[in-house]
């Protein structure tokens, strides 16, 4: 067992041993476990932790930390602060105290975010699933299709490269779309809701504003909702269809039509041309 007492490091020092406790005034650590069931305790500041094999318990303490278990079922602390957890086992657990920071997990399985853990990015290249819980959830989706849901919480789902599935449930959510097969579910009544998009897209049921980026010439198409419809710098067609829409072409010379309902319009270029019947 090493054990480093009363020391003053205002860089890193680093470990290897069986079993290792950091105490009192070590400021910041990378700490590497061992191929046994490794105790690593963290200091003061940004510590990274990596378990490698074997069941790991690893606690983080202050500060910013990085917490890798590697192989083996670990149980990871990160203690107060914005702490990052690596997930690759279905045995691996996390605990996390309430108001001790915004905490994200990598996770390259199928995960489920647990009590006071804020944000998941999901890693690697197969299909998976994320599941937020009750807070304010960031769901970020990996290459492949993924399913990403947010459940309660004003949620921001970002499915990112493939097909993926997303629904943020309860709460004024946030959908990233950039793939054609990106596919949104919305129920009706469950917060205020929007879509950034590089893509022309057209606004699904329960859906209620659409906001285009990007520096290409594309077009949004909202619903029968009150919708708020938001150009890029491009040249966009903004259409609002029925409700009482708010639609902004932004940046460029953009064509706007509001449709059936009382319509508000944001001009800013000469070049901007609106339409109604």
């Amino acid at each position: 067992m090493a054990i480093i007492r009363n020391t003053r490091l205002s860089d890193i020092i680093r470990r290897n041993t069986d079993t290792t406790i950091i105490q009192d005034n070590v400021f910041s650590l990378i700490n590497d476990g061992t191929a046994g069931d490794d105790l690593l305790n963290g200091g003061l500041g940004d510590d990274t932790l990596n378990g490698l094999a074997g069941n790991d318990t690893i606690n983080g303490f202050a500060g910013n930390d990085r917490i890798d278990g590697g192989a083996g079922n670990d149980e990871m602390n990160g203690g107060t602060g914005d702490d990052t957890y690596v997930v690759d086992s279905t045995g691996d657990m996390i605990t996390e105290d309430p108001d001790a920071g915004t905490d994200t997990v990598e996770s390259s399985i199928n995960y489920i975010l647990g009590d006071n853990l804020e944000n998941l990015t999901l890693t690697g290249s197969n299909n998976l699933f994320g599941v937020g819980n009750t807070l304010n959830n960031q769901l970020l989706g990996n290459t492949a299709n993924n399913a990403l849901i947010g459940l309660a919480g004003d949620d921001t789902i970002d499915g990112g490269a493939g097909d993926d599935t997303m629904l943020g449930g309860a709460g004024d959510d946030t959908y990233v779309v950039d793939s054609t097969g990106d596919l949104i579910t919305e129920l009706a009544n469950e917060g205020i809701d929007t879509v950034e998009t590089s893509l022309s897209y057209t606004l699904g049921d329960n859906l209620e504003n659409l906001t285009l980026t990007g520096a290409n010439s594309i077009f949004g198409i909202g619903n029968d909702l009150n919708n708020q419809l938001l150009g890029s710098a491009a040249n966009n067609t903004l259409i609002g269809l029925a409700g009482d829409d708010t639609i902004d072409g932004g940046a460029g010379n953009d064509f706007m039509f509001g449709g059936a309902g009382d319509d508000t319009y944001r001009v800013d270029s000469l070049g901007d041309l609106i339409s109604e019947a």
